[in-house]
């Protein structure tokens, strides 16, 4: 509302850009305070390691920031892959359809998913099951997923992924470690639109962004926070006055 007042009556924040250069070098330098989901210093270090620029590259940092990949042991091979320093490969060639967009690295849900139909042959209920996360089975069961996981990369028929004994071992392993720790990806690319909606805002009208994030009883942060942000950024920020100040913070 600020931004159609004082700028662009016609401003629709559905219709920007996705591709804005500005936006995406304050996200690669993680000038993130006051974005949605970019705030923490965890999740500006993300940014900055993956360099990230567009919105399928705030999914992957949503994801990413999660327990998953690293709990799974692929997250310093999974910076080096994305950010071209590092060959891309994979355990067997049938992952690389299911792994082929995030690098070789299980990184989604939906990832576990597809390995355990379409590599593993197990049943969508089965799968689903695994997705939970280990945490929730009983030894027994843990031992009979294991069993029909690890047979059911070997399979040889027509439509088989036949792995070796020792690659199914440790495509169960990987999968393992990383169920239950995993982003969805429709999640994480939703929350993604958002925080690049908050970027390109900061990017373009920041007196604006930071006014509405007080305004709106700020974020991740304290107060005092943005107010710092706001004047590291050269809007100059005055306190409460009784001859002038709104009921609200508002832009002079």
């Amino acid at each position: 509302e600020m931004v159609r007042a004082r700028h662009d009556p016609n401003f629709r924040l559905d219709a920007i850009p996705l591709d804005d250069r500005a936006t995406g070098d304050l996200l690669a330098h993680a000038q993130t305070i006051g974005v949605f989901q970019c705030e923490s210093t965890g999740a500006q270090r993300t940014l900055r390691q993956l360099q990230a620029r567009s919105v399928w590259d705030l999914a992957v940092a949503n994801a990413f920031f999660k327990p998953g990949p690293a709990t799974g042991g692929m997250a310093k091979s999974f910076v080096r892959r994305y950010r071209g320093e590092e060959a891309i490969t994979y355990l067997h060639p049938a992952l690389e359809p299911i792994l082929g967009p995030t690098q070789g690295v299980l990184l989604f849900q939906e990832q576990v998913l597809r390995v355990a139909t379409e590599i593993a042959g197990l049943t969508w209920a089965q799968a689903d099951r695994l997705r939970q996360g280990m945490s929730k089975f009983q030894a027994r069961e843990m031992a009979a997923l294991r069993l029909a996981f690890v047979h059911g990369c070997q399979r040889k028929e027509p439509d088989g992924p036949d792995f070796t004994p020792e690659q199914a071992n440790t495509l169960w392993e990987q999968v393992a470690a990383f169920a239950g720790y995993g982003f969805n990806q429709g999640h994480a690319t939703a929350y993604a639109d958002v925080s690049y909606r908050s970027a390109y805002l900061k990017t373009h009208f920041p007196a604006e962004f930071l006014c509405a994030r007080l305004a709106d009883h700020g974020g991740f942060h304290p107060p005092a926070v943005y107010m710092a942000e706001a004047r590291h950024l050269g809007i100059p920020v005055r306190p409460p006055h009784v001859n002038v100040s709104g009921r609200k913070v508002t832009l002079a």
